[in-house]
C-alpha cells in the first residue's frame, strides 16, 4: 500500500497477529484478519494464517544447585521480549529478548518457570534442582 504510515492498521486477533504500519508479526498459531483503512475512507483487508505456536525443546529440565542449563525457545517474535516467572528454586538468567534459555538452579527442590512468550503465550518448563 503506498503511503502506508497514513493508513490506519488493525488486527481481528491480537493474541494471533498485530500489525504496525503495514508489518505483520506473527505471534501466535491462529487465524486473524489485518484491515488497512486508508484516508479515503477504502478498507483493504487481508486473512492470516499463523501455522506455528511458540514452544520449547525441553517441558522438564533438571540442574544441579548453582549451575545453569539451557532451553531452546522457537516461535518467538523479534521485536518482542519474553517475561519470566522465575521461582525460589530456579531463574531465567537470560535476557528477555533470549532464543535460548538459560535457566539457573538456585535452591534444591522442584518448581515450574513460565515464560510468556510474545506476550500471548505461556509456556511452562518443570524444574527440578539437586
Amino acid at each position: 500500500i503506498s503511503n502506508s504510515s497514513k493508513a490506519k492498521w488493525t488486527s481481528s486477533k491480537k493474541s494471533v497477529a498485530i500489525v504496525n504500519n503495514g508489518r505483520i508479526t506473527a505471534l501466535n498459531k491462529g487465524d486473524s484478519t489485518i484491515k488497512a483503512e486508508l484516508p479515503s475512507g477504502i478498507i483493504l483487508s487481508y486473512n492470516v494464517k499463523v501455522s506455528t505456536t511458540p514452544r520449547v525443546n525441553k517441558t522438564t529440565v533438571t540442574v544441579k544447585k548453582g549451575k545453569t542449563t539451557k532451553v531452546s525457545l522457537y516461535g518467538k517474535a523479534k521485536s518482542i521480549n519474553n517475561r519470566y516467572n522465575n521461582t525460589k528454586y530456579a531463574k531465567i538468567i537470560s535476557k528477555s529478548n533470549a532464543n535460548t534459555l538459560s535457566i539457573k538452579g538456585l535452591k534444591k527442590g522442584k518448581s515450574n518457570i513460565r515464560i510468556t512468550v510474545n506476550g500471548v503465550k505461556t509456556i511452562s518448563i518443570r524444574v527440578t534442582v539437586k
